[in-house]
């Protein structure tokens, strides 16, 4: 293989993956297998090496807090910082005590803390949710696809803090 590309050992190291999987175990492998980039891992997941064996996408709001009536979230945005997001689907249930965990989890990533707000009765309720907008609440439910019963956690602040914070927190959910 002189010269060899990038791309061509990918698909001959796949090409060996799928046909040992399907001799040795009657698995059938789709290739080429699904590629992120360092940079699309760390914004979607909060981490080099994704488990990508469920969902809980980190969701960046930048676009919709200018305006969103809550002050932490504007100043890490003009500080130059990130506000990204998790939505707990059905974690609404989880008690005050059990999203202090979780925001000590985040601080032991070197985050400042944790905000929180969950979703009741198509609106978001509790947590830092009585500091924002209407616009922005609504936006953000649309943007998440959020509905009643989840938990939506934010992290805010510097880009790469609050997204290994927050990367740490969709591990332990």
């Amino acid at each position: 293989m002189s010269f060899a590309t990038e791309e061509e050992i990918y698909a001959l190291v796949e090409g060996m993956v799928a046909i040992l999987y399907a001799e040795a175990a009657g698995i059938v492998l789709q290739t080429p297998f699904p590629r992120l980039s360092y940079a699309e891992a760390m914004s979607l997941y909060g981490s080099d090496k994704p488990d990508l064996r469920f969902g809980c996408r980190i969701v960046d709001l930048a676009d919709l807090v200018p305006g969103c009536g809550f002050g932490v979230f504007e100043n890490a945005l003009s500080g130059g910082g990130a506000v990204r997001c998790l939505r707990a689907e059905g974690l609404s249930g989880y008690s005050r005590k059990q999203i202090g965990e979780l925001e000590d989890l985040a601080k032991s990533r070197g985050a400042g803390g944790l905000a929180f707000a969950k979703v009741e009765d198509g609106a978001l309720a509790g947590g830092a949710s009585k500091f924002f907008s209407p616009e922005f609440a609504d936006a953000l439910i649309e943007r998440l696809g959020a509905g009643d019963g989840d938990l939506i956690l934010f992290g805010a602040g510097e880009t790469s803090v609050a997204l290994e914070a927050l990367g740490a927190v969709r591990l332990e959910l």
